[in-house]
């Protein structure tokens, strides 16, 4: 199987490609919004042996996008251009875009989006959302 941070550090490459986000792959003391942070699912986050003993495991991620901090009109409608399901800003395009991540695993899919409101890095709250992203690794 991929490694996790393998995986992650795919995951994090797909998103890379949405012009002027600021991507993490791994969990920041700080952020610059517009950001994205790849981070293990909360909970479970591993499934082993989802396919033929060990042809493949799941694993389960959160991307957390955070669009700003001070107007919370704009933070919101900014952050909107990311949780559509099409378009040049879409989380959910970018990391189908590439449905094996380079090589690293069997596919990729966004399920769905959730915690809509304020999340916190580094002492200081910012407006985002939370993708829940599953991807078979091999």
């Amino acid at each position: 199987m991929a490694s996790l941070s393998a995986v992650r550090d795919a995951l994090a490459a797909q998103l890379d490609t949405i012009t002027g986000l600021t991507v993490h792959a791994t969990i920041p003391g700080s952020v610059n919004p517009p950001a994205a942070v790849v981070a293990p699912a909360t909970g479970q986050f591993l499934t082993f042996d989802t396919t033929m003993s060990r042809g493949s495991d799941d694993l389960a991620f959160r991307v957390i996008v955070v669009t700003g901090r001070g107007d919370d009109t704009t933070a919101q409608a900014n952050l909107d251009a990311y949780l559509a399901g099409a378009g040049a800003q879409s989380v959910k395009v970018a990391l189908e875009a590439d449905q094996d991540l380079g090589g690293t695993v069997q596919y990729v899919t966004v399920d769905s989006v959730g915690d809509y409101g304020l999340h916190g890095f580094g002492g200081v709250d910012y407006f985002g959302a939370v993708f829940t992203v599953t991807c078979g690794a091999v």
